[in-house]
């Protein structure tokens, strides 16, 4: 769900959310004029991005261990 995946991008630092066209414009030329902060937010996002790669895989092999316990 996409709400889900931007609350751990917000949660671990790794997305600004801006909620109208002035937060948009100040956090953009904020990113715009800070290379270091402009690296850290890239970093972290990729960093969550990679600790959650797979989630769906691990998901369905988890169900599919607990369906195939299961008798018909």
């Amino acid at each position: 769900n996409f709400r889900d995946i931007v609350q751990k991008f917000a949660d671990g630092g790794g997305v600004l959310v801006v909620r109208d066209q002035h937060e948009f414009q100040s956090a953009l030329l904020r990113l715009l004029a800070d290379p270091v902060e402009r690296k850290q937010l890239g970093e972290r996002a990729l960093e969550i991005l990679k600790a959650n790669q797979g989630a769906t895989e691990r998901t369905l092999a988890e169900l599919e261990k607990l369906l195939t316990g299961r008798t018909i």
